[in-house]
């Protein structure tokens, strides 16, 4: 049995494990007046695939003089989703358009190929 166990172990070690990166979800309010405190105090809220309301924690600043949040994202599964997010305060709430996105996205372009010989 310690045998047993001992293998287990080596051979999870050596796995190569494929780890998720984090994902994260960016917005603004170009144009509409908000402060980042204002921004900051609101409550959000994300939907994915029409499912139910996750929230976020957002941290929100300022980019180009315009109030911007950030909030990670939970790891959807594999394949393209929807997604809206709603902002909340004691006055009501605001929703953004759905948009589209593929996780996880499309690998990069590789670059500056080079053939070498030997290994």
């Amino acid at each position: 049995m310690k045998r047993l166990f001992i293998c287990l172990i080596v051979l999870v070690s050596v796995l190569q494990v494929d780890a998720q990166q984090p994902i994260s979800l960016q917005w603004d309010f170009t144009g509409q007046g908000i402060s980042v405190t204002e921004a900051q105090s609101y409550s959000y809220t994300v939907f994915i695939d029409s499912g139910s309301g996750v929230p976020l924690t957002a941290l929100c600043g300022l980019s180009n003089n315009i109030p911007t949040c950030v909030a990670p994202l939970p790891i959807p599964t594999n394949g393209t989703h929807t997604l809206f997010l709603r902002a909340s305060n004691s006055l009501g709430t605001a929703q953004s358009d759905t948009i589209t996105f593929k996780y996880p996205g499309t690998p990069g372009k590789p670059i500056n190929l080079v053939v070498t010989k030997g290994a």
